[in-house]
């Protein structure tokens, strides 16, 4: 299934090239997930003026019954944020996607 992806803004404006920069990065996330049943991201990210920084939170739920992988970051603007997130999340599922080979095929991966 194709990966349904939700996202809400806070205290924040996107412009367009950081809207087109963070839709790439759930691009590559929607291609990695292809195999999963009913994956749903949700991005939240939270303006912060005083420290002119941008926190990104990406929970991505792997399935109906499947477990929940969460990234929380922050960086100078919301592209920055969400890429650091996005690369918190490849991590997780490369470690149980790992965990799993290992176990299927007896070994360490």
């Amino acid at each position: 299934m194709d990966l349904i992806t939700r996202t809400t803004v806070r205290d924040y404006s996107l412009n367009d090239l950081e809207a087109r920069r963070i839709q790439r990065r759930l691009a590559a996330l929607r291609r990695r997930l292809a195999g999963r049943p009913d994956p749903i991201a949700t991005l939240l990210l939270t303006g912060d003026a005083r420290r002119h920084r941008v926190s990104a939170r990406l929970r991505v739920r792997l399935g109906h019954l499947g477990g929940h992988l969460v990234g929380r970051k922050s960086g100078e603007t919301a592209d920055h944020a969400v890429r650091l997130a996005s690369e918190q999340i490849e991590r997780q599922f490369r470690r149980i996607t790992g965990r799993r080979m290992a176990e299927r095929y007896g070994g360490q991966s």
